[in-house]
């Protein structure tokens, strides 16, 4: 599926309205990319493009860490998109579970069904992840969607994120951890009661 790049495109008036010439550079040399991202784990462009959009807002606060650190820059934008993108999740999944009853459990209907289910199967694991992943760390979160989502090793995350295997498995244990003891409180509330 190939990407628009329309609407990731700055226009000469954001340059005019005070945006720092290295802030637009950055928005043009990896919105793109920061848009893939958001679309990956949101399946939604017009959601993707906001994300993408919001990612540059935030930066505008963190202009000095970049300066300092422009290594590091893919990386924190990659986990800036994620954690927005995660708390899109999150809203979405609270309106579902607090809307009328019919929302709730929608008749399956054939057109909106994926080609294939492993985009299926990713969408269903980021919205586990986004139920479960309140109160986590931005960097344990990053570790546990490009493992459990994208289907990473230990070694590939941690060249992704430049942590050692050992680091990796270790945040993914704690997280497993904590995820289980969130779900089995999740079961003991929930109105349907345990399963």
């Amino acid at each position: 599926m190939a990407i628009q790049r329309k609407g990731l495109q700055p226009s000469t008036r954001t340059v005019a309205s005070g945006v720092p010439p290295d802030l637009l550079a950055l928005y043009q040399r990896h919105g793109a990319t920061i848009y893939r991202r958001a679309f990956f784990l949101l399946r939604d462009a017009d959601e993707a493009r906001d994300v993408a959009q919001d990612v540059f807002v935030a930066l505008v606060s963190r202009q000095e860490r970049l300066a300092a650190s422009p290594r590091e820059t893919p990386s924190l934008l990659y986990e800036v998109t994620t954690c927005l993108a995660i708390d899109r999740l999150r809203r979405r999944f609270r309106r579902a579970r607090h809307g009328p009853s019919h929302l709730l459990s929608p008749a399956p209907d054939p057109d909106m069904e994926p080609s294939h289910s492993g985009n299926l199967e990713r969408v269903e694991a980021a919205r586990d992840l986004a139920m479960l992943t309140r109160g986590e760390s931005p960097r344990t979160m990053t570790v546990a969607i490009l493992h459990f989502v994208e289907g990473r090793s230990h070694t590939e995350v941690g060249k992704e994120l430049s942590l050692s295997p050992k680091t990796v498995r270790s945040l993914l244990k704690r997280f497993v951890n904590r995820a289980r003891k969130r779900g089995t409180r999740l079961d003991c509330i929930s109105p349907r009661g345990p399963k």
